[in-house]
């Protein structure tokens, strides 16, 4: 197997974490704002595929089942012989298409994740799966992955971004992405992504909140603020903040927050800050944009993707898209 597996880390994993000045920026903002990354670290990784096992977090079931039935047809209509994917946590719905790949010729799988605990344990998985398959995991943030695949490079490329992963952001970053992304690739290659679509604000809500007796929501958006005291010697008391999220129906977008319960002073020493909450003031941990399907078109064809093939859960309203770069 491990002639099969490569694992290049292009930043070292400590270091990933802790520039920290794009937190700084972010908690001064209006509102404050805690990036979304911090939010996977290997315990934070855990805790959101648990979640996403929820019943009532419709996205990752509708996704996995698209995928899986699809997966063929994917592979067949991209006929690449390399998988780039940004963010690939345990890799569970970049199986199938692996599969699919793999099953024609010769694959190889680059993953680009942060976390090189979960890298290793998901390359080990598919490998012991998967024939005819080979991973050369990259361990960094997403732009120097993308940096890293332009000049190394074999075969033509699917760039997979799953996972709704482009409605977690601000139309400014989402912008900066795709332009990354579309640099990247060379005509002819193909990028992957996924949707979800505007629906009924009770049925969102539901999905991103926590059910009864359960507290993975709790758990994954309360240790962005332990793992940044880890990395920042910040003096967060997680027990004096709770969390809810709700759909903003004029912007179109889930917003997940946590509110201090009570007037406090927060330090973070790493960062030479200090932060002076008042009694429900909120820092949004995460934003999740809805999207209507002409408007996502529109928006890949900016960055020369063309879309060629979608398919759409109507019940759900969530879509997989594959887009060919001209």
């Amino acid at each position: 197997m491990e002639e099969r597996l490569k694992v290049l880390e292009l930043e070292k994993p400590e270091a990933l974490w802790l520039d920290g000045s794009d937190l700084r920026t972010s908690l001064r903002a209006s509102p404050r704002r805690i990036p979304s990354y911090y939010g996977y670290d290997q315990r934070g990784s855990e805790i959101f595929d648990a979640i996403t096992r929820l019943p009532e977090y419709y996205l990752t079931a509708t996704e996995l089942r698209l995928l899986r039935t699809h997966a063929r047809e994917i592979a067949e209509l991209a006929g690449c012989d390399w998988l780039v994917e940004l963010g690939s946590g345990s890799a569970r719905k970049t199986r199938a298409l692996l599969e699919a790949m793999a099953e024609r010729k010769p694959t190889t799988f680059l993953p680009v994740d942060v976390s090189k605990e979960m890298l290793e344990r998901t390359a080990e998985r598919l490998l012991e799966a998967v024939a005819d398959l080979s991973v050369i995991g990259l361990i960094a943030k997403w732009e120097s992955g993308l940096d890293w695949v332009r000049e190394n490079r074999a075969g033509p490329c699917v760039f997979a971004f799953i996972g709704s992963g482009l409605g977690n952001m601000l139309a400014d970053e989402r912008d900066l992405l795709l332009e990354r992304i579309s640099d990247a690739c060379r005509p002819g290659d193909y990028f992957l992504t996924t949707a979800d679509f505007e629906k009924r604000p009770a049925m969102l809500e539901t999905a991103y909140n926590d059910p009864p007796g359960s507290d993975l929501w709790g758990q994954f958006r309360l240790n962005r603020l332990h793992r940044i005291n880890e990395l920042f010697g910040g003096d967060f008391a997680l027990e004096r903040y709770y969390e809810y999220c709700h759909y903003n129906t004029v912007t179109s977008t889930i917003e997940a927050r946590i509110y201090a319960s009570e007037a406090q002073r927060v330090r973070l020493a790493g960062l030479g800050m200090e932060l002076n909450l008042v009694r429900g003031e909120s820092i949004v941990v995460d934003y999740s944009f809805k999207f209507r399907r002409p408007e996502l078109v529109e928006e890949l064809g900016r960055y020369r993707f063309r879309v060629v093939g979608e398919w759409i859960d109507g019940l759900k309203q969530y879509g997989v898209f594959l887009a060919r770069k001209e």
